[in-house]
């Protein structure tokens, strides 16, 4: 280790010190909120990424002040090591730890040669000044609230964070080409980083959104030209990012997300989370995103079909009719992911992945939906006797029928999508057959999951419903199923499932 490299670790404590000092006396001096000092540590932490950038050059020396502060810090988290952080009531977390993790992980990817440093230092400040600032301009200005995942979250602070994130991009950009790229590529990119680091923030609860937005940030900002200056030694994504694909998914997204919320077909957390999953589709493949659009418009329009006949069901249901995002990301969420991974280099077989996640969620959703239209009532999938219309793991001649041509129809849909990934027409009925087999098998185990794990309630009249409680509060007993696993979890394990069993093969 070098004396430069002693000299960057020494001051870098110096640095965060101060700042935990500054933010102490404010606190104890200037009374302060302890959310307010919080946020100027945060945003001042960020900073430290230039002692690292200025004095290391290799990995193991920038990597002791976080890993350093992810013990400290801890610690502070048990036992208020550093008052100026911890909040003392049920809104303490570990978004103090989980800071200088995701500092050790940047490090370990720009350090070590995994992405660009104009990449990381987009996270790190994304984080620093877009996370921290969003908290408090939202808290303190905004009125309009909205609530994601239990999480509430204003409309002013989320506007914060597109907007900061997409500055950083932008003067990252300018600082690392100059005259060199377009300013209009410049634009475009920050606005798809902002618009990443919103969404980031807006998901992920708890905390967990200090290592979720800086990381992604930095992976997505990775496949972005405009942060690349030079070849990487080690890793790059196999897909570089067109700017203007990105510009269209998210206008694209935006409208029908818009649509479908002004038709009601979703929550505000449906739309977002809609609109979150689309764009990341859309960015993989146009053909991806088109078979999302065939499973949701398909849904919508069979799920308004003799809305009467509806009545019993819905009365079985936690939910109404309205998706919201953990709907979303329950039928989505796997094949999302499954993109994420060809965007990252997983190849093709992300793609067929995708597909086949897709076919076994417009499967179960069409078979769900109907199925309840069926004159008689379904039978348990497990014991074969008669349940009531909408409980989860009834099954009927007309809804298995449904869910066989829900799985057909993405399927065929998916031929040429496989094509445009340069599969020949044989091998891409082939990915098709498979596509239907897999989405015929996810309805069958989402039925055999939801008969045996999913928990149900009882009314005190006596009948069964999926609902925890009454709509004044008061709990209904739990009869029957495995905690937590509720009608969504057993659709995103079944599309999971799915999407696993149809990329293993292939790794």
């Amino acid at each position: 280790m070098s004396v430069i490299d002693v000299t960057g670790i020494v001051l870098g404590f110096v640095f965060l010190f101060a700042i935990l000092g500054v933010a102490g006396a404010l606190r104890s001096r200037a009374g302060l909120d302890v959310f307010v000092t919080r946020k100027i540590v945060h945003i001042s932490v960020a900073h430290w990424w230039l002692i690292a950038l200025a004095f290391h050059e290799t990995l193991a020396p920038a990597l002791v002040g976080p890993i350093v502060f992810t013990v400290l810090n801890y610690i502070s988290y048990r036992k208020s090591l550093f008052p100026a952080l911890e909040y003392r009531d049920k809104t303490a977390n570990l978004g103090t730890v989980y800071f200088p993790i995701s500092l050790i992980v940047l490090v370990g990817l720009s350090f070590g040669g995994y992405v660009p440093m104009a990449a990381a230092s987009i996270g790190v400040f994304v984080l620093g000044y877009g996370d921290g600032l969003a908290a408090l301009i939202g808290r303190t200005y905004g009125r309009r609230t909205f609530t994601i995942f239990r999480n509430t979250k204003s409309y002013l602070g989320s506007a914060t964070m597109f907007i900061v994130a997409s500055l950083i991009s932008l003067l990252i950009g300018l600082r690392l080409h100059g005259g060199s790229a377009a300013l209009q590529d410049l634009v475009i990119a920050a606005v798809i980083i902002g618009t990443a680091a919103m969404l980031l923030e807006m998901f992920t609860p708890y905390g967990v959104d200090n290592i979720t937005v800086p990381i992604g940030i930095t992976l997505l900002a990775t496949l972005l030209p405009v942060t690349r200056s030079g070849a990487i030694a080690v890793m790059l994504p196999a897909v570089e990012l067109s700017l203007r694909t990105g510009l269209l998914a998210l206008g694209l997204n935006a409208v029908v997300a818009l649509l479908a919320y002004r038709k009601k077909s979703v929550s505000e957390s449906g739309a977002l989370a809609g609109f979150t999953v689309g764009t990341v589709l859309f960015m993989a493949s146009a053909g991806l995103w088109g078979l999302l659009m065939l499973f949701f418009l398909s849904s919508t329009v069979i799920g308004k079909l003799k809305p009467d006949r509806r009545k019993e069901a819905q009365a079985m249901e936690a939910k109404g009719s309205r998706r919201d995002a953990w709907q979303v990301f329950a039928n989505a969420g796997a094949p999302t992911i499954a993109a994420l991974m060809y965007l990252f280099g997983g190849g093709q077989a992300a793609v067929f992945a995708a597909i086949a996640g897709l076919a076994a969620a417009t499967a179960d959703t069409w078979s769900s939906e109907i199925g309840v239209l069926n004159r008689r009532d379904p039978v348990s999938i497990l014991t074969l006797r008669p349940v009531p219309a909408g409980v989860s793991g009834g099954v009927s001649a007309l809804g298995f029928l449904a869910g066989v041509f829900g799985a057909l129809a993405v399927a065929l849909a998916g031929i040429p999508v496989a094509q445009s990934m340069g599969l020949s027409p044989a091998g891409a009925v082939s990915l098709a057959i498979t596509a239907f087999s897999l989405g015929t098998f996810g309805t069958v185990l989402d039925s055999l999951l939801g008969a045996g794990l999913q928990t149900r309630y009882q009314r005190p009249d006596g009948s069964i419903t999926e609902r925890p409680h009454a709509n004044d509060g008061s709990k209904y007993i739990r009869i029957r199923g495995v905690p937590g696993i509720t009608n969504d979890m057993v659709n995103f394990l079944t599309t999971a499932a799915v999407t696993i069993l149809a990329i293993v093969p292939a790794l």
